[in-house]
């Protein structure tokens, strides 16, 4: 595996809506082992924690400062989509720091480590605490997608 390929299944990992969850398959698919996969994801969603733990507040106030700019459009997109994921995950969030960690888990579009951090920033969590409810909810929904699609797969492909 080139450096160039580790790079790409690396950025892959910091897109919404692919995040580490998905690619954990992408990189399977391609034929890559199954360790350097994880040791990609994983590292991924350690780096994707962080930095959404740490850049929330600061796209909320891009965003706030946006909708005075001919930008005000995606500024637009952002607030609908913050309001979107304040309906969707009331239930969620009433569960505090164990639910916001099972919404990102679930391997469903929409509740992954970038909406989760968006959830986080809406209920106030400090850095500390979003980072961990990321951390751990990326890591259970890579392993809860690995689970239920990659192995059951494999074990198939080996009968057939």
């Amino acid at each position: 595996m080139s450096i160039l390929e580790v790079l790409t299944l690396f950025c892959l990992c910091l897109i919404p809506g692919l995040e580490p969850r998905y690619v954990v398959l992408l990189g399977l698919a391609k034929g890559y082992s199954l360790l350097t996969v994880l040791a990609i994801t994983l590292t991924s969603t350690v780096i994707l924690a962080l930095l959404l733990s740490y850049a929330m507040p600061l796209i909320d106030r891009l965003m706030n400062y946006l909708q005075g700019t001919y930008l005000r459009k995606v500024s637009e997109l952002y607030f609908k989509y913050v309001n979107y994921v304040r309906r969707r995950s009331y239930k969620y969030a009433s569960l505090g720091l164990v639910g916001i960690i099972l919404f990102i888990a679930i391997p469903v579009p929409a509740t992954g480590m970038w909406t989760g951090a968006i959830l986080g920033h809406l209920l106030g969590l400090n850095r500390c605490r979003m980072f961990l409810s990321l951390l751990l909810g990326g890591i259970a929904s890579q392993l809860i997608v690995l689970l239920t699609g990659y192995l059951p797969l494999l074990s198939l492909l080996k009968i057939t």
